[in-house]
């Protein structure tokens, strides 16, 4: 079957924070396969705060008016920020659980000003 002239958008990553563990452990996993890592996950404080996080795809704040825009647009979230994030910071761990301290200096201002 063919979809022609159709186009299926998926709500933003900050619409959808119910996804973000699973993609957090596909992203890990994938990156302990292809880059030799040995993270096993991240801290329970990280994922609490990548689920309050807006996703907006550069660490910016996202206004309600950009939401929209987005939405109208079909953006889709940014699990390119999410992947970049995780990469990042499982470079920067020292042990097999990413935390806090190991994320962009402002995801860790997210925490203190959440």
């Amino acid at each position: 079957m063919f979809l022609t002239g159709r186009i299926i958008k998926r709500p933003i990553l900050a619409e959808r924070a119910e996804e973000i563990p699973s993609l957090v452990e596909q992203i890990l996993q994938r990156g302990n396969r292809e880059e030799g890592w040995q993270i096993s996950g991240v801290s329970p404080e990280v994922l609490d705060l990548f689920g309050q996080y807006t996703w907006s795809g550069s660490g910016d704040s996202v206004t309600p008016e950009l939401l929209k825009k987005w939405r109208k647009h079909g953006y889709s979230g940014s699990g390119v920020e999410l992947q970049n994030v995780l990469y990042r910071a499982a470079e920067a761990s020292q042990g097999a659980i990413i935390q806090v301290n190991d994320l962009p200096r402002y995801l860790q201002a997210q925490k203190t000003n959440g």
